[in-house]
């Protein structure tokens, strides 16, 4: 299959994740993936046939959780999103995790490594997110725990530890250009 060593990266928000450049076109990244077939073997291209310039293309790399988003117009990477964190090893300023034995970014890690920023809790997805300029973490919330902080954002906020003793973990993370749209586009 491959290396079972995580992929290790750079975090830059709203600028990139590692080798993938916001504003990169399609065809530079699919020649980049082409000369890294060791590291990314498996890729999938998704896009809508019937109707291709009114839906995002996609590059799917599921080794890695990764997941590219093109713009269907001008062909160009407008957002990158790691939903999952076993297999990569994000790095960010001094800290890093992920893709360790031991699950390295829960809640409170996490907090620590970004800061302090604006939170919003979506019940719709049952997530709890936290919004930096060309970033937006979210957190899985137990669906038992969903009605519970439906309103309390700021009880959440503070540790998202539930009543149980069960810790939020990093569910997903996305960097997109800031300066042109906000998370919620996504």
């Amino acid at each position: 299959m491959g290396d079972s060593r995580p992929f290790e990266t750079v975090v830059q928000p709203g600028t990139a994740l590692g080798p993938f450049l916001l504003g990169s076109t399609i065809n530079t990244v699919i020649a980049f993936l082409k000369e890294n077939f060791e590291t990314f073997h498996a890729v999938d291209f998704v896009y809508n046939s019937e109707n291709p310039l009114g839906q995002d293309l996609l590059l799917n790399i599921d080794e890695y959780c990764l997941q590219l988003r093109f713009d269907p117009q001008n062909q160009c990477l407008k957002a990158i999103e790691v939903y999952g964190f076993d297999n990569i090893r994000l790095q960010y300023e001094k800290s890093a995790f992920g893709g360790q034995p031991v699950c390295d970014y829960g809640f409170r890690e996490i907090h620590q490594v970004f800061g302090i920023t604006r939170a919003d809790f979506n019940s719709v997805e049952k997530a709890y997110f936290l919004d930096y300029p060309g970033l937006r973490l979210g957190f899985n919330v137990p669906e038992k725990w969903v009605q519970t902080y439906a309103h309390k954002k700021a009880d959440l906020a503070q540790s998202l530890a539930f009543p149980d003793g069960e810790t939020a973990t990093l569910s997903s993370l996305l960097v997109f250009c800031a300066s042109t749209m906000t998370a919620t586009h996504f």
